[in-house]
């Protein structure tokens, strides 16, 4: 065997064994990580919680998941349709904004956002953003997926109504610093 004949068979492009057991491993756990961060989103979704929508941390309303019932907590960052002039324009994304029931409509920094409530879950159908990363991110129900309209200042997050491990907590270890309700 020459050189040339030598270097091509060590330069090729096989793999030995051991290295396609070493890819197989590594899919596998990926595969096993993937899903276990799905299971854990979907164990963490709550159809009877409340979505928080909140303008730069400051809580402009709640949402109801069970029924879609609302709260408003500052009127200041509410919109509605009939103020922005689009009652009867069809056109407008604006259109339904707390005309329509479950859509909802709060001041962004850059304009109105339009939350849907739809099947125990929250979603932004509409908003004023370079990339639409909130319009695109799809309906939650879980506190692993709150969704963020940065160029807004809006974030809704997801909060359980029931009590959590928390009271058991500050029941049974006093010193622990928990944030208070």
């Amino acid at each position: 065997m020459t050189y040339l004949e030598k270097d091509k068979k060590t330069t090729g492009l096989s793999m030995k064994r051991s290295d396609k057991i070493l890819l197989s491993v590594v899919f596998i756990l990926a595969l096993i990580g993937f899903a276990g961060i799905l299971w854990l989103q979907s164990a963490l979704s709550d159809d009877d919680a409340i979505a928080i929508v909140s303008y730069d941390n400051t809580p402009i309303m709640e949402i109801y998941l069970s029924d879609g019932d609302y709260t408003i907590i500052d009127p200041s960052r509410i919109v509605r349709a009939d103020a922005l002039g689009v009652v009867n324009d069809s056109s407008s994304p604006y259109q339904g904004c707390f005309e329509e029931t479950n859509t909802y409509c709060v001041m962004g920094e850059n304009g109105p956002v339009v939350i849907q409530y739809d099947n125990n879950r929250v979603s932004v159908i509409y908003e004023t953003s370079p990339y639409n990363l909130c319009r695109n991110h799809g309906p939650t129900n879980s506190p692993a997926r709150p969704i963020t309209c940065l160029p807004n200042l809006v974030t809704i997050r997801i909060e359980s109504q029931e009590d959590t491990d928390d009271a058991y907590i500050e029941r049974r270890y006093p010193w622990i610093p928990h944030k208070q309700h």
